[in-house]
């Protein structure tokens, strides 16, 4: 049991990591365009939407890490 533990606070230090918000962000991302694109078949543009919100992210940590 310790060893699951261990790895599962590994994990969330890997996946989350010092930028909680980028984490939070795309998660949250991931649950809207998974239900656009379960309510539309023809979503093409849905893995385009989710680079710009990578990349807006990641944008706004850096700038937000950057002013501290």
């Amino acid at each position: 049991m310790h060893v699951i533990v261990r790895f599962l606070d590994f994990l969330r230090d890997f996946i989350i990591g010092d930028a909680w918000e980028i984490a939070a962000g795309l998660a949250i991302t991931l649950v809207a365009l998974g239900l656009i694109s379960h309510l539309w078949r023809g979503s093409e543009v849905l893995g385009f939407v989710l680079a710009g919100v990578v990349v807006g992210l990641t944008w706004w940590s850096l700038q937000r890490a950057a002013s501290h």
